[in-house]
């Protein structure tokens, strides 16, 4: 039997209920509208360009008609204060777990997994048994980012915006999960916890920038089976003191242990040349490299830059330790792509997004990012060559393509099991 337009959508949003209802905190007989309709018409009103809650209000009831095809009980989209009540009070964690399985199914969809298996046995099965093969698994840039319009506790002072943790699939544009924290010093106490949250495994791997350069959070990486890549700063003085020392010898000797690579880079107005050089005898970092679970490799890419109309020259070194194994040009690729989180995600939601005008608070705050990165995931994963402004344009001028993004979303959620 051809299964019509309608029904296939009328399914879909079944199951996407199905998935929502340990969100709903609200009383059966207090209830008008669906979770589901709710949360898509927060998605509609991002998607169209909306940031506030009258906004997307405002934007939802533009788009009722196409809205509720999907739920065609309702007889209107909610208000924007039925919106700012919901997303205020509706539990932070469990949101965020219903978002992590969106982004779950999401990932596994784009590397071509079943939904029926477990996302951590696949990367182990992709990667093989051989720890040195070439690595087949997902590359995950975690960094902090403060909502700086986002209150996350009472008064307005510098300590009470709101940081957030995110964990960035940077080849696939999504992000796996977000962690709320109270201040920014808070990193190394929650870097840890979302690690161990995160459906991470064999062959991925984890970047992050030197504040994450804790014995505890290598720790945590490898207990996933997960390899990493740190930086050493002056946070670890006696580590980058013994790298680069090491490294010094290391250059004057020609051994099958090291490797190197270079890449060049000719661009606004200047040259940039990195250069990596890298030890894959962790034994040489004597008692300190014991310290490190899993430490396997260690060495310094050294960045030059020369501006062309001064001749003005800077350099800079980057220090490292890593548990893979591999040559020196993996280790600059994973290093350059871990500046994504900043540049397609914390860049994207700052200037496309707005999100440091927004000043929403606590939950709501926290909640609304969720929404804003998986319109962003959805945008970016829509076919169509064009920029995330002119997607958002076009979106809330063309009922039909707008119908296309709400599938998409609602497809991720009726995938996970």
């Amino acid at each position: 039997m051809k299964i019509t337009k309608t029904i296939e959508r009328f399914l879909l949003h079944e199951e996407m209920d199905r998935m929502l209802e340990e969100v709903d905190f609200r009383k059966p007989e207090k209830t008008t509208y669906s979770v589901g309709l709710i949360l898509l018409c927060a998605l509609v009103g991002v998607t169209m360009g909306a940031n506030s809650w009258n906004t997307i209000a405002y934007a939802a009831e533009l788009r009722s008609s196409t809205l509720l095809k999907y739920y065609p009980d309702a007889k209107k989209t909610p208000s924007h204060d039925t919106l700012r009540r919901f997303f205020s009070l509706v539990s932070t964690d469990v949101l965020e777990k219903i978002y992590r399985a969106w982004a779950r199914a999401f990932l596994m969809d784009q590397l071509g997994i079943s939904p029926s298996n477990n996302l951590k046995e696949s990367a182990q099965e992709n990667t093989g048994s051989d720890s040195s093969a070439k690595r087949q698994g997902i590359h995950v840039a975690i960094d902090g980012k403060t909502n700086r319009g986002a209150i996350s506790k009472k008064g307005t002072t510098a300590d009470t915006k709101m940081h957030i943790l995110n964990a960035f699939a940077t080849e696939y544009g999504i992000c796996l999960g977000q962690r709320r924290m109270e201040e920014k010093t808070g990193e190394i106490t929650n870097l840890p916890i979302l690690i161990r949250e995160l459906l991470i495994g064999k062959g991925d791997v984890i970047t992050i920038d030197a504040i994450g350069t804790q014995t505890k959070i290598a720790k945590a990486i490898i207990d996933k089976e997960a390899d990493y890549i740190l930086e050493a700063k002056s946070n670890q003085p006696k580590l980058k003191e013994t790298i680069a020392k090491n490294i010094e010898l290391d250059m004057a000797k020609k051994r099958s242990r090291n490797d190197e690579a270079e890449e060049w880079d000719e661009s606004h107005g200047r040259s940039v040349r990195r250069h990596c050089f890298m030890c894959t005898e962790p034994l040489c970092l004597g008692e300190l490299g014991k310290k490190w679970a899993g430490v396997q490799s260690y060495g310094v890419i050294r960045i030059e830059r020369t501006v062309h109309s001064t001749g003005k020259k800077t350099t800079e070194n980057h220090y490292f330790i890593s548990s893979l194994k591999c040559d020196a040009k993996t280790i600059m690729k994973y290093k350059r792509d871990h500046w994504k989180v900043e540049n397609n995600l914390h860049w994207m939601l700052d200037v496309q997004y707005k999100e440091d005008d927004d000043r929403k608070k606590n939950n709501s705050a926290q909640n609304f990012a969720l929404i804003n990165k998986m319109v962003l995931a959805i945008l970016k994963l829509e076919g169509t060559k064009q920029t995330q402004e002119r997607k958002r344009m076009r979106a809330a001028a063309d009922p039909k393509y707008l119908e296309n993004i709400i599938d998409l979303f609602i497809k991720y959620f009726a995938q996970d099991e």
